[in-house]
């Protein structure tokens, strides 16, 4: 999982540098729902698998509501974006989703 997430955001990075924003924000859009679907918590891996990446596991639950507002806002933020286009709704849709997931917790 760490890899993953660490790819991910090395492809921002990269993107960003390339001048690419667009793009850029298409992975923030897959990191967002990347560490909502760890903090839902709906999939019950092997224990195996949890214990070997319960440190990521263990930051993300802690960070992951900060960071995914701050990736959203970074592409709201986005001159280029359309307001009623598609990296629109679904920003509103992973901070619709990060609210109701830190509701319940």
């Amino acid at each position: 999982m760490a890899l993953g997430i660490h790819f991910i955001e090395e492809a921002i990075v990269r993107r960003e540098k390339e001048g690419y924003r667009t793009n850029a924000d298409w992975y923030r859009l897959f990191l967002a729902e990347v560490y909502l679907q760890i903090i839902a918590g709906h999939e019950k891996p092997p224990i195996l698998t949890l214990l070997r990446n319960l440190p990521i596991l263990l930051k993300v639950t802690v960070t992951a509501p900060s960071r995914i507002r701050a990736l959203i806002a970074h592409i709201l933020e986005n001159p280029h974006r359309d307001p009623a286009g598609h990296h629109t709704g679904r920003a509103g849709l992973a901070l619709q989703g990060e609210e109701k997931t830190c509701a319940r917790t």
